[in-house]
């Protein structure tokens, strides 16, 4: 933690690791023991150290919804390590395109920046910290953009695509 802090080292974390439904709580227990366990994702220690924090997946192993990165670090196992959900929700945001370089064109809803962003189906700083993982994506905005699921079969979207990008 101390090297991380003086060299200004970032920590892509997962979260969606923690309450894992594939190594429950009660397994890393059995294997690390109790103490070992309380140690893992220390979400809320390299907070505190001034260590950036920014959320990602092992998709397809675990989700790739940001919600539920969210969720497990608002309702951490440990509850000592848990992030507010203004932290958790900058951990997924802004932290991620700061520690891509993209934060000049990212992460934040600001004139001349890139406005992805989503319509969200309740107020995560006003609801119940352990009602989050039932918040649910209203609307998807990509470069300001609606965004809109294809409705096409496979076959028909892959040959679409082949169409337009003059290969056939």
């Amino acid at each position: 933690i101390k090297i991380c802090r003086e060299y200004n080292i970032l920590m892509p974390v997962q979260s969606a690791f923690i309450n894992w439904k594939q190594e429950p709580d009660e397994y890393l227990e059995r294997i690390m023991g109790k103490d070992r366990c309380q140690n893992l994702n220390p979400l809320r220690t390299f907070w505190d150290n001034d260590i950036l924090l920014s959320a990602g997946s092992d998709a397809p192993c675990t989700t790739p919804d940001p919600i539920s990165w969210i969720d497990r670090a608002v309702n951490h196992s440990n509850p000592d390590q848990a992030l507010t959900v203004q932290e958790a929700i900058r951990m997924c945001t802004y932290n991620g395109y700061y520690t891509t370089f993209d934060e000049k064109d990212r992460g934040s809803l600001e004139r001349g920046k890139i406005a992805d962003m989503v319509i969200l189906s309740d107020n995560p700083y006003t609801m119940k910290k352990e009602d989050l993982k039932n918040l649910k994506v209203e609307q998807l905005y990509l470069a300001g953009k609606k965004y809109h699921t294809c409705e096409a079969t496979v076959p028909a979207t892959i040959i679409h695509g082949i169409a337009r990008n003059g290969r056939y």
